[in-house]
C-alpha cells in the first residue's frame, strides 16, 4: 500500500514538472514572437516614414521633424532588437541585418538641407526597402530557428547524419582509390 502512495507521489511530481516546463517554454515562444512581430512592425513604420522623408527636399521645414521622428524609430528599433539579441542564441546575428537598415535610412544625405527629393522608385528607397526586407526575414528565420518544433529536429539530426555517412563513404572509397 505504500508503495503506491509513493508511486502516486512521483508520477504526480513528474507531471507537474512536465506541465510547468511545458507552461514555460509556450510562454517564453509567446514573448519572443510578440517582439519579433514588433520589431516587424517598427521596421515597417521606419520604412513608410523613410518614404515620406526622402519624397520630401531637404529644405522642406518638415524634413526637421520627420528626420528626429527616423531617429527616434531607429533607436527604438535598435534597443528592441538589442533586448531581443540577448535573450535568445539564434537572435544574436541580427544585428548585422539592422546596422544595415540603419546605414540606408540615415547615412549619406540624410540631414543635408541641400538634398533633393527623391522619386518612389529611386535606389536610395528600393536600397531601404531590401535592407527592411532583410532584416523581417533576418528576424522570422531566427524565430522559426529558435522553436523549431521536436518533430523538425529529429529531421534535422537524421539529414545531418544521412549527410555525415555519405561524406564518409566517399572519403573511404577516395582513400581506397589511393591504397590501390
Amino acid at each position: 500500500m505504500a508503495d503506491t502512495y509513493f508511486v502516486a507521489w512521483i508520477l504526480t511530481g513528474v507531471g507537474w514538472a512536465v506541465s510547468g516546463f511545458q507552461a514555460n517554454a509556450r510562454e517564453s515562444r509567446k514573448e519572443t514572437r510578440s517582439e519579433v512581430d514588433a520589431c516587424c512592425k517598427i521596421a515597417a513604420d521606419l520604412l513608410e516614414k523613410s518614404r515620406r522623408y526622402y519624397g520630401k527636399a531637404g529644405a522642406d521645414l518638415a524634413c526637421v521633424a520627420e528626420a528626429s521622428d527616423i531617429n527616434f524609430t531607429l533607436r527604438r528599433l535598435l534597443t528592441r532588437m538589442t533586448r531581443l539579441r540577448n535573450q535568445r542564441r539564434p537572435f544574436r546575428h541580427i544585428m548585422g541585418a539592422a546596422g544595415e537598415l540603419f546605414e540606408r535610412v540615415s547615412g549619406g544625405d540624410f540631414d543635408s538641407i541641400q538634398r533633393g527629393a527623391y522619386a518612389a522608385n529611386s535606389p536610395r528607397l528600393r536600397d531601404i526597402e531590401e535592407a527592411t526586407h532583410r532584416l523581417i526575414d533576418t528576424l522570422e528565420s531566427a524565430f522559426a530557428l529558435e522553436f523549431r518544433t521536436w518533430s523538425q529536429r529529429v529531421v534535422e539530426w537524421n539529414h545531418a547524419r544521412k549527410h555525415e555517412r555519405t561524406r564518409n563513404r566517399w572519403q573511404a572509397q577516395r582513400f581506397r582509390a589511393g591504397d590501390s
